[in-house]
């Protein structure tokens, strides 16, 4: 009988741990993304165009299964060179924590949130 519990404790564990290092590889993937500009209901937090191709994999960064808004998302961290109507960028995020994720008026559109961990500007 113990043999079995200690069977059946690390099949769970190996189980959660596969999934965590897999969330852990897609937020450290890049992302090629347009900084749109600022929005217009959440203070001064510009806007960002992820690529469309990218839907699966920054839903499941995200942990959602459809957006309305997708691909355009508040970029929160977003640094000011970066804030430039049109730039093309290379981006990795993730999800905000609840202590990071900010009230916003409501009175756009209401865009997703996305914190951003690093950022590129593209070279074309």
């Amino acid at each position: 009988m113990y043999n079995v519990k200690v069977i059946f404790f690390l099949t769970v564990f190996f189980l959660f741990s596969t999934g965590s290092c897999e969330k852990e590889e897609l937020e450290n993937e890049w992302f090629n993304a347009e900084v749109l500009g600022m929005g217009i209901d959440c203070g001064d937090t510009f806007l960002i165009n992820l690529m469309e191709g990218d839907r699966e994999k920054i839903f499941q960064i995200l942990k959602i299964e459809r957006d309305a808004w997708f691909p355009t998302y508040y970029a929160f961290n977003l640094p000011n060179e970066f804030k430039i109507e049109g730039l093309q960028v290379r981006v990795k995020f993730r999800r905000l924590t609840p202590d990071e994720d900010v009230p916003c008026t409501f009175m756009g559109p209401t865009f997703g949130h996305i914190w951003i961990k690093k950022i590129e500007e593209l070279n074309e």
